[in-house]
């Protein structure tokens, strides 16, 4: 569960440059236009530091780390990670250091370096209890989640996605929701539990068509797909894998786009 640095900052009567720029980032970031997206991001740096708006720096570095991110450019995502989690603490931005600490235990746990991630996710927890944040608690939380799965720790991982299921639905935050939803599905997908994997990787796509979640959309059908071939139903793992193809024309998901040519072989698609 990787975090969208916030954008909504102040705006002021004067030097709003940056704010706009920042913003024109960010929507073209949401439509999967991420060479129009990187280049408003940069001149956002370039302008805020000449206005003085530090906080906009940090949301436009860390936006510029989520899009290689997005690209499965997990080192260059990383290197501006770290870049503007040092200006957030120079400027003591206690949501931003957490989004930050979030997006780089993400990077290392997609890079399988586990118990780097888990550092920084108990860190993270630490600091969500000393400043209350409940966000940052189920975004930390829902990873932890994901993270013992992929160890093989698969009850302490349910524990965790388990007890975000519960807050994600207390705080009505859908977009979790969906994902851990579709985490759990994961974990019982390993389990050879077709069916109740099946029963959670459907209430995510439900949400995720609801809010047009393209990005994760493609997540969610590639786990269908993978329920279908292991239920022998090839026929119905073709009509998902076209949904992931009509997804990725709106919302570029690089790693699943790398995925797909296997995924055809499997099922006879030339």
């Amino acid at each position: 569960l990787i975090l969208q640095p916030q954008i909504a900052v102040k705006m002021t009567n004067d030097n709003n440059t940056s704010y706009l720029l920042l913003n024109l980032g960010f929507i073209y970031d949401e439509l999967g236009k991420y060479s129009t997206s990187l280049k408003y991001y940069k001149e956002t740096i370039d302008v805020a530091e000449k206005e003085g708006y530090i906080g906009r720096k940090i949301r436009a570095v860390g936006n510029i780390g989520l899009v290689y991110y997005k690209k499965n450019r997990l080192d260059l995502a990383l290197k501006y990670y770290k870049e503007a989690y040092q200006d957030a603490v120079k400027a003591d931005d206690k949501r931003q250091i957490l989004v930050l600490l979030n997006n780089i235990a993400v990077v290392f746990e997609d890079k399988s370096n586990y118990d780097e991630a888990v550092n920084y996710y108990d860190e993270i927890i630490i600091r969500t209890k000393e400043i209350e944040n409940r966000s940052m608690y189920l975004a930390a939380i829902s990873n932890l989640g994901s993270i013992y799965s992929k160890k093989g720790e698969y009850q302490k991982g349910l524990s965790f996605l388990y007890e975000a299921l519960e807050l994600a639905k207390k705080m009505k935050n859908y977009k979790v929701l969906s994902i851990v939803y579709s985490y759990i599905s994961e974990i019982y997908y390993i389990l050879n539990e077709p069916t109740t994997s099946f029963n959670y990787i459907n209430k995510a796509i439900r949400i995720g068509e609801k809010y047009e979640m393209n990005f994760y959309l493609s997540e969610f059908y590639f786990s269908k797909v993978k329920i279908y071939i292991l239920n022998e139903n090839i026929d119905k793992a073709k009509v998902f894998y076209y949904k992931i193809i009509e997804v990725l024309e709106k919302n570029e998901n690089v790693k699943i786009k790398e995925m797909l040519s296997s995924l055809a072989k499997e099922i006879g698609i030339e």
